[in-house]
């Protein structure tokens, strides 16, 4: 069945990646905050600022090596976009931002430095 849209080629913005990112970090200073003046409703509060804390510090190393890793081409973008960073190709981009392009199926894989890059 055919829905009228045409496929869009979807792309990851650096840009957009790292303003989230530093939504997390923000996240991270408010939880030590939290626990550094120990302003809590109750026990429960208490209990979780720590788990909360190590699970977006977790986030974050992750998010970051893979995205150095996808601009190292190291990894494919794809696995990286999501709602929060993906550009399709019908929207303006900003000059200073950098964007990821998805390899795809045809792409050659070239040897720079020793590593396989998948271009």
């Amino acid at each position: 069945m055919h829905t009228g849209k045409t496929s869009q080629r979807r792309r990851l913005s650096v840009s957009s990646e790292l303003f989230e990112l530093e939504g997390a970090v923000l996240a991270a200073r408010l939880a030590a905050d939290v626990l550094r003046f120990q302003s809590w409703n109750d026990q429960t509060d208490a209990e979780a600022v720590p788990w909360a804390l190590s699970s977006i510090l977790s986030l974050l190393g992750s998010r970051i090596r893979d995205l150095n890793r996808g601009i190292r081409g190291e990894i494919d973008p794809k696995l990286l976009i999501a709602h929060h960073n993906v550009v399709n190709d019908d929207e303006q981009l900003h000059d200073q931002d950098l964007i990821l392009e998805p390899w795809d199926s045809t792409a050659t894989t070239q040897t720079t430095g020793g590593r396989s890059k998948k271009r």
